[in-house]
């Protein structure tokens, strides 16, 4: 009985899903939405078109498109700069990151859509001006990033992206390490970041 139903699908050949066969309903769960959502229908967003493989990385350790997809909404999609990741925002911010990603790979990954939505605007996944047990980090420079969990046994990677100017990232309270990657050298630094800051 949801208004509005988002179906994010990572795995191989799930394109099939866009093309109107595939996906049943199943039993309904609760959502506690805090804020009333003017919009109505159903988006299906997979991460691999009909007859390709979604490809998973031991670096980012899953999935590629998730991986970009998740830290979209973490921030890195908010090419408007209202600090709110709307839905078209972090499908092409998944998009291209995974096209980025995969052209390294012998085959290309190309995410696909499905949207048969009404309403006035956007639908926002996520508000970033909301803290509650969260820290964020703004990186100033435009380039390419990697974000390091450095907690994590093994420095985890937590967001590998490209950023344009003052892109907010929001992130778990821990200690990072941020490194920057220029045509011409390479900087890092370490931080530890507290809850709202």
């Amino acid at each position: 009985p949801a208004d509005v139903k988002v179906l994010v699908v990572d795995a191989c050949r799930a394109g099939e899903l866009t093309r109107r066969k595939g996906a049943t309903p199943t039993t309904p769960f609760e959502l506690d939405v805090q804020d009333r959502i003017d919009s109505q229908g159903l988006a299906i967003i997979t991460s691999a078109a009909a007859g390709e493989d979604a490809q998973e990385s031991e670096y980012l350790r899953g999935g590629v498109f998730t991986h970009h997809f998740l830290v979209g909404l973490q921030g890195a999609a908010d090419t408007s700069g209202d600090r709110q990741v709307t839905l078209s925002e972090g499908y092409r911010y998944g998009f291209h990151q995974t096209i980025l990603t995969t052209s390294r790979a012998p085959v290309l990954q190309h995410p696909s859509y499905a949207y048969e939505l009404s309403g006035r605007d956007d639908l926002v996944l996520t508000r970033l001006e909301s803290t509650d047990g969260a820290a964020s980090i703004v990186l100033q420079d435009g380039g390419q990033y990697i974000i390091f969990d450095d907690s994590a046994r093994d420095a985890e990677v937590v967001a590998e992206l490209d950023v344009r100017q003052d892109t907010r990232l929001l992130l778990q309270p821990g200690d990072y390490r941020v490194r920057q990657r220029r045509p011409d050298r390479v900087l890092e630094t370490v931080l530890t970041l507290d809850v709202g800051e």
